[in-house]
This record gives structure tokens, C-alpha cells and sequence, in this order.
């Protein structure tokens, strides 16, 4: 395990809990008024009422990282039925359908906590590509997760090794970090990131692409969504 993923276990859980201290991106004021509509919505709706939180979430985050200079793309239906098989139809409809309609493939997400020193960067997120999330189950600790109850959705874009998982079920679940050292997914292997998985899209931060990225994307013409390069 990367001595990062070990600072942040010791940090987090040694410090306020994380998922109730996220730090808000700085253009949190335009979307706060709204975001306050949807959560009381929320209060008094279902399932249904949750998923539109999630979704309307999502396509705020895409819209920041694409001005931000991010690229993503969707999925593809033929991504998704893969994925579907390969991980026995446990992801849910709601998430499937945002991971085939939004650009979301390739986007980072950066987020914080009252752990992190104030010089230091937030750790980073990379939403996977359908492949990219079937290539983990290669990977004792996807096997153990989905035993457990948790779906991953997102890579580690920091260091690489502990990836980040919703638990299924949910129409708008925790966002948890899994670390794993041995054989048994542990109660200590479980890290709260955010309460919801709104509630990250919605502070989550995003990555400007440095100018040697950008120039490259323009004269490469990459293709969006590509496997990322989790080294930041």
C-alpha cells in the first residue's frame, strides 16, 4: 500500500470525520441556492426525488470541470452491458444511466477534509471507464468489496492503490475510500469520504489541466476519456 493511502487512514480517522467536513469549491455560492431547494426536496421525496439529486449533482460537476479545461466522455451501451455482466448486474440503473449520459469517463474529482494541512493538495479522484472498473476485479479487494456490499466508481488518481466505492442498494449512497492489506476486508479498511454521493459531486474540486495537458489534447486530439494517468 502507498504511504499516502496510510497518512490519510491514520489523518482521517484520528481528526473530525471527513465526510461531515468536506471543503466547498470556490464557485459553491452560485450553486448553493439551488442545492438548498434540491436537499429539502430530498427530505420529503423518495428514492426518485434522491437519484434527481444525484443526477442534478453530476451534471453541475461536469459543467465545472469542462470549464475548468477537463474532457470526458459517456459510456457507451455496450460498455455498460459489459459491465453489467462482468459484475452480475449489481450496479443500479440510476448510476448506469449517468455513466452513459454524462461525460463522465476520465473526469478527476479532488476533495478535502479538516485531516488535510492547509498546504497540502486534495487527494484526486478519476471516474473510470466501464473497462477500467471490470479490469479491478483482477483485484482481491473489488472481490472482497462487492462481498461486502460496495460498487466501485472511481479510481485513485493520487496514488493508485485505494480505490473509491458506494454501497449498493442505496439511491444515493456514501462515498467510501478502501484500503486493504489483507486477505478480509476489515471495519478499519473503511473510510468516509461524504455522507452521499451528491454531497461529494457537489464540493468535489476540479482539476485545471496544465498548460503542457492542454497543448497536447489540442495537437494530439485525444480521444476523451482515455485511460487516465492516475500519477498527478
Amino acid at each position: 500500500m502507498a504511504q499516502s493511502s496510510r497518512w490519510c487512514t491514520s489523518r482521517c480517522s484520528s481528526g473530525p470525520n471527513p465526510a461531515l467536513h468536506l471543503t466547498p469549491p470556490a464557485d459553491s455560492e452560485r450553486i448553493a441556492a439551488r442545492d438548498l431547494a434540491v436537499q429539502v426536496s430530498c427530505s420529503f421525496g423518495g428514492g426518485r426525488t434522491r437519484q434527481m439529486a444525484v443526477r442534478q449533482a453530476a451534471e453541475d460537476f461536469v459543467a465545472r470541470a469542462t470549464a475548468a479545461g477537463q474532457v470526458g466522455r459517456p459510456a457507451t451501451a455496450e460498455e455498460i452491458a459489459a459491465l453489467q455482466v462482468a459484475f452480475g448486474d449489481r450496479y443500479p440503473a440510476w448510476l448506469t444511466e449517468l455513466w452513459q449520459s454524462l461525460p463522465l469517463c476520465g473526469l478527476r474529482l479532488g476533495w478535502r477534509s479538516d485531516a488535510f494541512k492547509p498546504w497540502e493538495g486534495p487527494w484526486w479522484l478519476v471516474w473510470p471507464t466501464p473497462a477500467e472498473a471490470v479490469g479491478r476485479l483482477k483485484f482481491l479487494l473489488t472481490e472482497n468489496a462487492l462481498a461486502a456490499g460496495y460498487l466501485l466508481v472511481a479510481l485513485d488518481g493520487s496514488s493508485g492503490a485505494d480505490p473509491y466505492y458506494i454501497q449498493a442498494g442505496g439511491d444515493d449512497p456514501p462515498l467510501v475510500r478502501l484500503y486493504h492489506d489483507g486477505e478480509q476486508l476489515q471495519p478499519d479498511d473503511i473510510t468516509p469520504v461524504a455522507p452521499s454521493l451528491s454531497a461529494f459531486l457537489r464540493v468535489a474540486e476540479v482539476r485545471p489541466l496544465t498548460d503542457e495537458e492542454a497543448e497536447a489534447l489540442m495537437l494530439n486530439d485525444a480521444e476523451p476519456g482515455a485511460a487516465p494517468d492516475t500519477a498527478i
